[in-house]
């Protein structure tokens, strides 16, 4: 690929200068009128939310934002809306002091969170010690906690301050991705055995069924989703009594939606352990996106939106890396020689509007260019190659010695702690734990090389059961790799043939599971059961209604078209490679599905790892 750039980036350059202002005024919202149902819905509730809480103080205001909370809020809402409301000013929630605030009224947006709470304490114990009297709102979304409210009377403020929830749950990433952005899920329910989260996400999930029609089936695999099927009866019994003892209709004009499927992540982490390989996942292991945007050059610090409003993006994303190269190309070529045609002939008016509209994919393309460029050098790098080699060899079940060896080798060159730390739950997923005669000394090559401050990394996840040792235990990942075809040889990526062609060859397990139930007639996993048994957790597909539900509706519907709706729920996160094995199962004639993807959080194999390491400890990495 690098050896075409020069020349695809020539072809381009007499246009270039005609269209700097394009990329400038470009939208970066993604257009949520599409997608499998009107994700604009849920922005817009959660707009109401906001301004309602906004508007409920007087004046011009100071607006004190939680980081995690801003960085998602431009999803939701503009700077400008804010400001019609009565924002003056907006601050992250930091330091032990505002400033000059200037306004009376101070209102903070925060998750609900003890670091949060201790922070506003201290700065609302400032503001009482200036002359001007202050109104202060403090609201915790998606709701505040106990602990918090115990905290801020402990501290002595809790009568110099308005208490109130902020129920905004989800964030539309994309016409078919929604997001909690809850990131600590994974570890407190994999680390600590704490599933209190799952009180907030069934409620975002009944909040996200009153809007789109509740669930015909309810299926789910592992831990998490057995202890939040029961909540979730709950939510719709409530609903039901709430509307009078009858089950609650769909919203006029939805769709039916055909089944509910809730995977814990711990069922699969195997799909997140290894490299994500198309485009859109190549990114974010190599630059890593956060809130749907990417800093590509950390100097300048500006940040590039990937969603769909990029059209071109749109088309590569989910395509397997080794395609891209050729889709610029051909790209670019038909741009140029119309380019070239347009001044050889004259053109109607329909015609030059049509070309307008090539070229205002121009700066995309040369964006897209020179990003696929840089992934394609750092793809050559040996690191990287060793790191592939490695995976592939783990997953045909060969060669375990000299994977061992390997990851030494990567240790001892400096890669990075969470490119050898994945390595490791690869090992053992895929040959049940690491081998005695090397468990020992890669820990301790571990703690020389990257800091003794890991001992506490290596022992969670340890004690989760994420890295072990071998202790004679059967593997059940043969069995698994052999039931749900996990490897496919000879993978077709121009175009994908399965969805195996995200991971070159590996099908994400989690996928496969969906994949499963609804082949199944009459749902159920089919003959998929016994294999089930072999992963963490137990497993269920029943009708969804609640207890006092007489209407008998059982069966799962489709829509007028024909194509069934199915959210898939990821509770401890999703790759953007699932996420685009997901969009390529759908749109095969056997499966003939519109997914709706909710998750947690949007992570990768590292984000993982390093969202179960102490903070403190998460913050020295590099």
């Amino acid at each position: 690929f690098g050896a075409k750039s020069a020349i695809l980036n020539s072809a381009l350059s007499p246009l270039k200068a005609r269209l700097c202002r394009v990329s400038q005024m470009a939208s970066t919202s993604p257009n949520l009128t599409q997608g499998p149902v009107p994700l604009a819905l849920i922005r817009s509730e959660a707009r109401r939310h906001i301004f309602t809480a906004i508007d409920s103080r007087r004046g011009k205001k100071l607006l004190v934002l939680d980081p995690k909370v801003s960085a998602y809020l431009g999803f939701l809402t503009e700077i400008t809306l804010l400001r019609e409301h009565g924002v003056e000013r907006l601050l992250h929630l930091e330091g032990e002091t505002l400033g000059e605030v200037g306004v009376r009224s101070v209102v903070y947006f925060v998750r609900p969170t003890v670091a949060n709470a201790q922070l506003i304490a201290v700065q609302v114990k400032d503001l009482n010690r200036g002359d001007t009297k202050h109104d202060v709102s403090v609201f915790f979304t998606p709701q505040r906690s106990l602990l918090c409210e115990r905290l801020l009377k402990s501290e002595g403020v809790w009568g110099d301050l308005a208490i109130a929830d902020l129920p905004v749950h989800w964030v539309p990433y994309d016409t078919d991705a929604l997001s909690l952005e809850l990131e600590n899920v994974f570890r407190e329910q994999a680390c600590n055995g704490d599933y209190s989260s799952l009180y907030s996400i069934a409620a975002a999930l009944e909040q996200l069924q009153q809007s789109y029609g509740h669930a015909a089936r309810l299926a789910g695999k592992g831990v998490a989703a057995c202890q939040l099927r029961p909540m979730l009866v709950r939510a719709r019994a409530e609903a039901s009594l709430e509307a009078g003892g009858r089950p609650p209709l769909p919203p006029p004009g939805t769709r039916p939606v055909h089944c509910m499927v809730l995977l814990d992540r711990a069922v699969d982490l195997l799909s997140p352990a290894c490299t994500q390989l198309t485009y859109e996942g190549l990114i974010d292991e190599v630059f890593g996106i956060t809130n749907g945007a990417v800093v590509l050059d950390p100097a300048k610090k500006q940040r590039t939106m990937l969603n769909s409003s990029d059209r071109l993006f749109a088309e590569l994303r989910d395509a397997s890396f080794a395609a891209v190269g050729p889709r610029l190309g051909e790209k670019a070529k038909l741009i140029q020689s119309s380019y070239q045609g347009s001044k050889a002939q004259e053109r109607t008016m329909a015609e030059l509007k049509e070309f307008a509209g090539e070229l205002r994919e121009l700066p995309h393309i040369s964006r897209h260019i020179g990003l696929a460029e840089d992934l394609s050098r750092r793809c050559a790098q040996q690191p990287f190659r060793d790191r592939i080699a490695a995976e592939q060899s783990l997953l045909d079940g060969v060669s375990l010695d000299a994977t061992c060896e390997s990851i030494e080798e990567l240790i001892c060159n400096g890669e990075p702690l969470p490119v050898v730390l994945r390595l490791l739950v690869l090992v053992t997923l895929a040959a049940g734990g690491v081998p005695k005669r090397y468990y020992d000394a890669l820990r301790r090559e571990i703690l020389h090389t990257y800091g003794h401050e890991h001992i506490s990394t290596l022992s969670r996840l340890q004690d989760a059961g994420i890295i072990r040792r071998q202790e004679g235990s059967r593997c059940g990942f043969p069995a698994l790799k052999k039931t749900f075809r996990l490897l496919v040889e000879g993978t077709d990526d121009k175009p994908p043939d399965d969805i195996a062609y995200t991971y070159s060859g590996y099908a994400p397990l989690s996928v496969r599971l969906v994949e499963q139930m609804l082949k199944t007639p009459g749902g159920g996993w089919g003959p998929a059961e016994d294999a089930l048994r072999l992963l963490p957790g137990g497993h269920f597909d029943v009708p969804f209604r609640s207890p006092d539900d007489d209407s008998g509706t059982t069966q799962p519907t489709s829509s007028a078209g024909g194509k069934r709706l199915v959210i898939v729920v990821f509770i401890g996160g999703v790759t953007f490679a699932e996420m685009a094995a997901l969009r390529y199962l759908g749109r095969q004639p056997t499966i003939n599905t519109d997914f709706l993807i909710a998750t947690t959080k949007i992570v990768s194999g590292s984000s993982l790892l390093v969202s179960c390491m102490d903070p403190a400890v998460a913050a020295t990495l590099t």
